[in-house]
């Protein structure tokens, strides 16, 4: 499942920062979280983050599989544990997975994750 696409800068400033940017929502794994199917996800870019994830966080993330030649990316809920990150989807529809990220390292030999933003907030357009 993607759960978000068509990436745009926004020119939104606040907190004295303007890395920015929306992630169109494809699916519903956040949906509980109001982030439906469609809404646009408002970001930060991650390295203006300045800190590790903490539990709670709502983050947008790439995995690449197959040595780059699958990419999936996903907007996810972090539960931190000593030795791991998960990403847990909150929908009210079932087969949405969670992603397991090892702490130190967002990559092994199938697959990597790398972390695109924080999200701080969602928009639903209701006239297109």
């Amino acid at each position: 499942h993607r759960d978000a696409d068509e990436f745009a800068d926004a020119p939104i400033t606040s907190g004295g920062t303007s890395y920015k940017f929306l992630a169109r929502v494809k699916g519903n794994s956040m949906d509980l979280q109001g982030m439906p199917d469609g809404s646009l996800a408002v970001c930060l870019e991650w390295g203006e983050v300045g800190r590790e994830p903490k539990d709670g966080d709502i983050l947008l993330v790439q995995q690449s599989r197959d040595g780059g030649l699958m990419v999936e990316t996903s907007i996810k809920r972090v539960k931190v544990f000593p030795d791991k990150y998960e990403l847990q989807p909150n929908s009210s529809q079932l087969g949405y997975k969670t992603i397991t990220i090892p702490r130190g390292g967002h990559h092994d030999e199938e697959r990597s994750v790398q972390i695109l933003g924080l999200v701080l907030g969602a928009y639903m357009e209701f006239v297109k």
